[in-house]
Parts: C-alpha cells; sequence; structure tokens
C-alpha cells in the first residue's frame, strides 16, 4: 500500500523539473555507493565513504529534492550497482587511473572531502555511473509526467464524463487511498505549466541537516566508536597482512582521544599464535589532522601488551606468499645446513623481514611512481584478496602518511617462551609509509635485565636503508647449540652484537651484509673426539644475503688469531682438518692450522690465502674461456678441430 500511494503521489503530485532532476540525479549516485544499506560488514557502505553519503543526505534535504522520487530511484539503484559492480569499478579505474586522475588526487587528499571515500575504485566508479544513470531516469520520468500531467490536463477541460467521474466522491476517496494527497486544489493545467520551475532552497530541510549535524557531534563518542572499530580492524588487517581481531574501539574527538579493546593481531607465517595482543590501547589523537583523512597519534600506550600467545582459533592469510630469495654467491652456509629446525628458523626470518620493510618500507617504488604494469598487477592482487569494494588507488595519496605514531610506549611486553623476562618498547615517527615521515624513525626493545637489546633506524635521507642494532648478552650455549646440527660447543654462555644497514627493495626483500660478533665465555669446544675448556673466545660470523636466508660466513683470520688468544694449540690438528667443513670456507682448515701451531703469522697466512684465491680464480676463469671457445668453434665447424684433423 506505501508503495502504491507513493508511485501515485508522484504521479498526481507537484513535483518539478528540478526537483525530479534532483532526486534521481542523488538517488543514483547514493544508490551506487558500493554496500551502502547492507548490514555488518557487507561492501563496506558508510564506513568506506561517511563524508559522501552525510553530503548527499544533506542535498536531498537543503536543494528541495522529491523525497518519494529519491528514495524509489535510491532502491532501485541499489539493486542494479549489484549486478553492475564491475561497471562501476571499471568506470573508477577510468576516471582515477586516467583523464580525471589530478582532480579526483586534489579531492582525496583535501579536508572534507578526504572522507568521501573516493580513492576506492568502485565508489568513485559508482558515483559517475549513478550520475548518469539520475540524469537519464529524471529527464525520462519528467517527460512521462510531462505528457500525464497534459493530456490529464486536456481530459479534465475537454471530457464532461471525466469530471464528472472525478466529481465524485468515491472517486476522491479510493483515489486519496491508493493514489495519495495529489495535487491539491490545483488544476492539471496549472500543475503542467509550472512543472519546469524550481523552489530553491527547503528551509526546513536546512534547518533539519542543522540540527543533526549538530547531533552527530554529540553522539559521537557512541556511534564514532563503531566506525572507528570497523575502519581499524580493516586496515590494520590489510597491513598485517593477516587476520586481526579487535573488540571493540571508543572515540572522543572533543578530548582526542580513542581506545581500542581486546587487540589480538595473528602471525601470518604461524596463523595458530598472535604476533601482538593487547587488553586495550590508548591513543592520543591529533583532531586536526582527521578532517584530511589522516590519524596522527600524538602517544600510543598499550595495557598488558604480550607477544606469541596461542589463538583460540586460527587466523586467516591474505598477504601473498613471498617468492623464495634468490640464491647468494660466496662463502658461507645457509640456515639450512647450520639448524635443526631450518623451516621454523626461516618463518621466523620472513617475520622479522616482514616487520622491518613495514617499519622503513619496502624500498621500491612509491605508489605514486609506480609505473602502468606494477599499477595493473597490484590492483589485480586486491580485487583477488579484498574484493572491488575494497580496492584503493593508493598512488592518490598525497605527501603524508595516512597514519603516524608519534611517540609509542609498550611497557611490560611479554613473550611466549620466554621465561622470567619483561621487555620495554618505545618507537618515535613510526608512520604507514616512512618515506613521507616526519623525521626519522625509531623503534627499541629492550629487556629490563639488560640481557636483550634492539635498535631499528630509518632515515628518509638515507632511503632504502634501515639501521640494525641488536645485543644479546649471556645466552645459554646450551639453548643455542639446540638449534644446531652439529655444534662442537656446550657449556657456558654467548654474547651476540649485530649492528649495521639493512638494504630494502632488492630481490628477495631486506638485504642484509652485517658483522655478527659471538662472544662465547665459560665454554667446551669438542673437535674430532679432542675437548679444551675455553674461557673466552670472540667467534667473528658474517651475516650476508635476504634477510628471509642469510648466508651464514666466518672471517677465517680472525678466528684464527682469537683461537691463538685463547691459548688452544692442542685442537689445531683436528680444526685444520674439518674447518673447510664446519665453516664452509674453502682452504680455512690449512689457514687455521698455521696460526694455532704459531708456524705462520697471521698477516703471513692472510698474504698466502689472497694469493691462493687470486690464482684458483684465474684458473677458473681460462678454463670458462677455453670451453666457451670450443663451443663457439663447435657452432662454427660441424664436429669440430677434432673432426677435421681427423679428416686429414
Amino acid at each position: 500500500m506505501f508503495l502504491f500511494r507513493k508511485i501515485g503521489s508522484i504521479l498526481r503530485g507537484k513535483a518539478t523539473l528540478p526537483q525530479i532532476l534532483a532526486a534521481c540525479v542523488l538517488g543514483g549516485m547514493l544508490g551506487f555507493v558500493p554496500g551502502f544499506f547492507l548490514p555488518g560488514d557487507l561492501g563496506g557502505g558508510f564506513m568506506q565513504a561517511p563524508g559522501l553519503i552525510l553530503a548527499l543526505f544533506a542535498l536531498v534535504l537543503v536543494i528541495d529534492a522529491n523525497l518519494a522520487i529519491f528514495g524509489l530511484v535510491t532502491l532501485v539503484a541499489k539493486l542494479l550497482s549489484f549486478l553492475l559492480l564491475p561497471v562501476s569499478f571499471a568506470a573508477g579505474r577510468w576516471l582515477l587511473d586516467g583523464p580525471a586522475e589530478g582532480i579526483f588526487r586534489v579531492l582525496v587528499n583535501a579536508p572534507v572531502t578526504a572522507w568521501f571515500g573516493l580513492e576506492r575504485y568502485a565508489t568513485s566508479g559508482g558515483v559517475a555511473v549513478g550520475l548518469a544513470f539520475g540524469l537519464v531516469l529524471g529527464f525520462v520520468t519528467w517527460k512521462a509526467l510531462h505528457a500525464l500531467r497534459l493530456k490529464m490536463a486536456s481530459l479534465e477541460e475537454g471530457s464532461e464524463r471525466f469530471q464528472a467521474f472525478t466529481a465524485k466522491r468515491s472517486t476522491k476517496v479510493l483515489t486519496w487511498v491508493f493514489c495519495g494527497k495529489g495535487k491539491g486544489k490545483a488544476s492539471w493545467r496549472e500543475v503542467a505549466e509550472r512543472d519546469k520551475r524550481g523552489k530553491g532552497v527547503r528551509i526546513l530541510g536546512l534547518v533539519v541537516v542543522l540540527v543533526l549535524g549538530a547531533g552527530l557531534w554529540f553522539v559521537q563518542a557512541r556511534f564514532g566508536g563503531a566506525w572507528l572499530h570497523q575502519q581499524a580492524q580493516h586496515a590494520l588487517t590489510y597491513w598485517n597482512g593477516a587476520t586481526v581481531d579487535l573488540a571493540g574501539a571508543t572515540l572522543d574527538l572533543a578530548g582526542g582521544k580513542v581506545a581500542f579493546d581486546g587487540l589480538a593481531i595473528s602471525d601470518k607465517e604461524r596463523l595458530d599464535h598472535d604476533v601482538f595482543r593487547a587488553r586495550g590501547m590508548e591513543f592520543d589523537l591529533a583532531t586536526t589532522d582527521l578532517l584530511a583523512g589522516r590519524f596522527v597519534i600524538d602517544k600510543l600506550a598499550s595495557g598488558e601488551p604480550k607477544s606469541g600467545e596461542v589463538r583460540a582459533t586460527p587466523g586467516k592469510r591474505i598477504a601473498p606468499v613471498e617468492p623464495p630469495p634468490p640464491p647468494v654467491e660466496g662463502p658461507g652456509k645457509s640456515i639450512d645446513e647450520y639448524l635443526e629446525d631450518a623451516l621454523v628458523w626461516k618463518e621466523r626470518l620472513e617475520q622479522v623481514a616482514g616487520w622491518i620493510e613495514k617499519f622503513g618500507g619496502s624500498g621500491a617504488t612509491s605508489p605514486a611512481g609506480e609505473s602502468d604494469a606494477a599499477r595493473d598487477e597490484r590492483v589485480v592482487h586486491d580485487q583477488e584478496t579484498l574484493g572491488l569494494v575494497n580496492v584503493i588507488a593508493s598512488h592518490l595519496v598525497g605527501k603524508h602518511p595516512k597514519v603516524t605514531i608519534r611517540e609509542l610506549a609498550f611497557d611490560g611486553l611479554t613473550i611466549a617462551g620466554v621465561a622470567g623476562e619483561t621487555f620495554d618498547v618505545v618507537g618515535a615517527n613510526l608512520s604507514s609509509n616512512p618515506s613521507l615521515g616526519e623525521g626519522p624513525a625509531v623503534l627499541k626493545v629492550a629487556s629490563r635485565s639488560g640481557a636483550f637489546g634492539l635498535e631499528l633506524r630509518y632515515d628518509q635521507t638515507a632511503a632504502g636503508r634501515a639501521g640494525l642494532a641488536l645485543s644479546y648478552k649471556g645466552l645459554p650455549v646450551e639453548s643455542l647449540a639446540g638449534a644446531l646440527k652439529d655444534s662442537p660447543v656446550r657449556g657456558g654462555t654467548v654474547d651476540l652484537v649485530l649492528d649495521g644497514a639493512i638494504e630494502l627493495g632488492r630481490d628477495g626483500g631486506a638485504w642484509i651484509d652485517l658483522p655478527l660478533v659471538a662472544t662465547l665465555r665459560g665454554t667446551t669446544m669438542a673437535v674430532g673426539g679432542k675437548s679444551a675448556a675455553i674461557e673466552t673466545l670472540v667467534v667473528p660470523l658474517g651475516l650476508r644475503g635476504p634477510l628471509r636466508s642469510p648466508k651464514v660466513s666466518i672471517d677465517a683470520k680472525q678466528l684464527g688469531d682469537a683461537l691463538v688468544a685463547a691459548g688452544r694449540a692442542e685442537l689445531a690438528t683436528e680444526v685444520r682438518a674439518r674447518a673447510d667443513a664446519l665453516l664452509g670456507v674453502p682452504g680455512v682448515g690449512e689457514a687455521l692450522g698455521g696460526v694455532i701451531d704459531g708456524s705462520k703469522t697471521p698477516a703471513q697466512l692472510l698474504e698466502e690465502a689472497k694469493q691462493k684465491a687470486e690464482a684458483e680464480a684465474k684458473k677458473r676463469l681460462e678454463e670458462e674461456a677455453k670451453k666457451q671457445a670450443e663451443e663457439a668453434l663447435k657452432k662454427r665447424l660441424p664436429g669440430g678441430i677434432g673432426d677435421i684433423l681427423k679428416r686429414r
């Protein structure tokens, strides 16, 4: 009944051309906003484009659009939008990556319009498709209504039977019941003659908009939390590459306060564990940046932070699986050759590499400067993992990160498997796009016992590189030896020190070429059935290659000097015989033997090793050149030189 009355009120009403066009255009645009009217997470809707949806509603009320037509058109447009979502997405790609890219770049980063969600291809394309749909439908509707009104006017003026029929009381009652109030006392001729004139601004609508705007400010603490909850969970999931659970969120714009409850970030390499979990998290938010769609957090603190906890329900990975890093040339062994559970360690290194790349950026070309092919590849990947409505034109984002954390403080972090140790985490100038950050980014993790320390540094002036400093004091040798396939040391402790730079953006992701110094204390070394107690031994190691799968090498000269200093000459024979295999560096055994038994100085050995390496390299080059020459000659002379000589 309601639908019949609305349609009837439109046919018999006083709607003018401007009112009809405004209603059709605004209804079409609103209906094609992806997900609008859908509950929960289906399609995004209001949570993806709050500013756009509120602006369309405000325009409907203020410019005196016909509300009945607006409602019907919005419903029809929404039904069509489901079928035409690929069309909306394609239109958005054409606009945002084509002729209107400059205009949308301004709108995406400007205050207020930054909240319109226009960086999403499906939203911008949906608005364009809805506009075209509304214009066509508006003119068709007005033409049909105008023709109907002229026909009714001719009947009203020239047909006595029509006049008699409409004058009946029963006709008036039935018409009112099924078709609504209608045109009132005006004649059909009067309605037809004035249906091209608009009424301008609707004063009552303007008052309603102002009242609702004030009301939204007062109730934002309640409704803003629901919006923030969904937005934050989606953004964190995309950033993490795997499921992020968030129990709730509260927003207080007036006080600049934000709080998260029940945050759990799953480990994308071990989906049954959380890489970070916190009972609560509090933000001090810079509200002045919100109008431009940027979250600038002055201070971020967490309550009861934990890492490595087992999840009740395994998470789901959305990030693509990284291809294996390329092999690393040069001396040394891979972690597969050293470690017992190499796969587990690779997963851990994969996680560390991912976090470091998030901290300092990938080092790759920013979205603003990516090639067309790279952009197409990124968009296709996002379509497959996020769906059409969630694909973003990230190259339109301005010169400021979407999220910035000026100060971070996580006190009392506990890590599963590290009993009796508590960590403090502090950071400064962390952001979603470090290359666009406000200043050098720093992240420090330190244990309260002083045993462990980690510092990451990123400076925009050294793009593509991040500094890394790590120290671990008093690590039991047994805990480290248990992870090795064949450990020559037992007992005591080891201190690890790593300091240098990480190169970002190379094949395989983060790339390292760093010295790692391991200082053994109070340990026993056993080689080939012989053992000796060592009070202090400094073992120089080298880590080189992709952080996800680096090679481990040992400086033969420095290790020889360290063994001499430790006074362990009784191990010379066994080390000489086994060092090549143990360390993965040809010639190390002979070199170490000379150092340990005192027959040669380290300088002499270094020069001999250098000459030997040069001679071997020269020999390999000559053999390779000879082989290539023979192959080239075979191609030119069938059968080769040998065949020619045989014929002679």
